[in-house]
């Protein structure tokens, strides 16, 4: 497996983090490595149910946000990943604080990877846990692309040489 660029995974991150999506779900992916992301999120009251629980969707989110960065930084700069399926099941009820979701690529493939991910609170309590398949697709949601269209500089090498 290639070395991947620190200074890049840096600037994805801060490239995700200052999306719209990101900022207002409240989340950040705070690390990432080849088959690994953790993402920390601080869910408020625009996101509980009719019930006063965290809605189902939010969790559904972070497990398709964790495992597609999971999956993200092992394949080469000319692939992108397209979510095929996201499976939630939730295990305890949530309303408003700090949770964090880590996802672990589980299966590397050729045209599919996949990948689990854990939700839990501070505490480090179990809220949920999910999976997720992600299509690897040469060409496609190409990252620079996204980068250099939203007016940021391009940026750096993914791995290192």
């Amino acid at each position: 497996m290639r070395d991947v660029n620190p200074e890049y995974v840096e600037r994805l991150m801060e490239f995700i983090n200052a999306s719209p999506f990101a900022m207002e779900h409240n989340f950040k992916v705070e690390e990432m490595r080849p088959g690994y992301a953790r993402v920390v999120a601080e869910p408020d009251g625009r996101f509980l149910n009719p019930t006063g629980g965290l809605h189902g969707g939010y969790y559904a989110s972070l497990v398709d946000t964790a495992t597609g960065y999971a999956t993200f930084l092992l394949h080469t700069e000319d692939v992108g990943t397209i979510t095929l399926d996201v499976n939630v099941t939730y295990a305890k009820p949530f309303k408003t604080g700090k949770i964090i979701a880590e996802g672990n690529v589980i299966k590397e493939g050729t045209k599919v990877d996949m990948s689990e991910c854990v939700i839990r609170d501070e505490e480090g309590r179990l809220l949920a846990s999910g999976s997720s398949n992600l299509m690897i697709i040469p060409g496609v949601q190409i990252m620079e692309d996204c980068v250099v269209e939203s007016g940021r500089p391009p940026m750096p090498p993914k791995f290192l040489d």
